[in-house]
């Protein structure tokens, strides 16, 4: 963790972390966890939502957002998520409905404020606190 100090005295208000090197299928993950008090997702929300953010990067090629939306969302995705997380059927489809009904999802798109890529194979978050007195 590194602290910015301005000529040793005043404290600048930044922060830099950096997590140790991972897969992008972790990246997200930990993302997810990072949000988690906005969000307020199910654990079961979270992997799926996780899964369904991973399998939307690696089609990240595919540059018309709603044929990449088809293929994250098609019934074959769905499988490898199920079997990724050994669940059944049923529970991807009721995580599918509370992500909806938290409108993270809509229709078969993820909302694009949830969406995070990476930057010349860098994924990196900024959090801005606005404190008000």
């Amino acid at each position: 963790m590194e602290d910015k100090v301005d000529s040793g005295v005043n404290k600048v208000s930044s922060k830099t972390v950096t997590l140790p090197g991972t897969d992008a299928r972790t990246f997200y993950r930990r993302y997810l966890e990072l949000l988690q008090p906005m969000l307020r997702l199910r654990k079961r929300e979270a992997d799926v939502l996780a899964e369904l953010l991973y399998h939307n990067y690696l089609k990240k090629e595919i540059t018309d957002e709603d044929d990449r939306a088809e293929l994250v969302f098609h019934v074959s995705t769905r499988k490898k998520i199920q079997e990724y997380l050994k669940v059944s059927s049923p529970v991807i489809q009721q995580a599918l409905g509370g992500l909806r009904k938290k409108e993270l999802i809509a229709g078969i798109k993820l909302r694009n404020f949830i969406l995070v890529e990476p930057q010349d194979g860098v994924f990196s978050l900024t959090f801005n606190f606005v404190v008000t007195q």
